[in-house]
């Protein structure tokens, strides 16, 4: 009996050893989980504050591209509007290459006498 009870007593001292790394175990994945939990709850937070971020953003934007808002900041820093005398319009013909004025008007009136001298069947 006395082997018995040396052969129960050590198993009970393994099966008890095995029961604690299983509860520290459980410890130590609870902690983890809770840890993941907390950053996972940050990064909703962070994500939030982004967006409104961005929406305040967007706002800033859409108010500053106005045109009353650019032409008074513009005047702040004391530039004065555009006149027709400075301002230059590029013109592409049919291939995309930029032409000047008379050019563009030199081709429109070479396309408006080959569309007139064409006769219609």
């Amino acid at each position: 009996m006395p082997r018995l009870n040396g052969a129960l007593l050590g198993l009970v001292g393994i099966l008890g050893g095995v029961l604690l790394a299983l509860a520290l175990l459980l410890v130590n994945f609870q902690y983890r989980s809770r840890t993941l939990f907390v950053e996972h709850e940050r990064a909703i937070e962070v994500g939030r504050k982004l967006l409104d971020d961005q929406a305040e953003l967007e706002f800033k934007v859409r108010k500053a591209s106005l045109p009353g808002n650019i032409v008074s900041e513009a005047e702040k820093l004391g530039l004065v509007p555009s006149t027709e005398e400075e301002s230059i319009t590029l013109i592409y013909d049919k291939t995309g290459r930029v032409v000047t004025l008379e050019e563009e008007e030199t081709l429109s009136s070479e396309r408006k006498s080959q569309k007139g001298g064409r006769k219609m069947p």
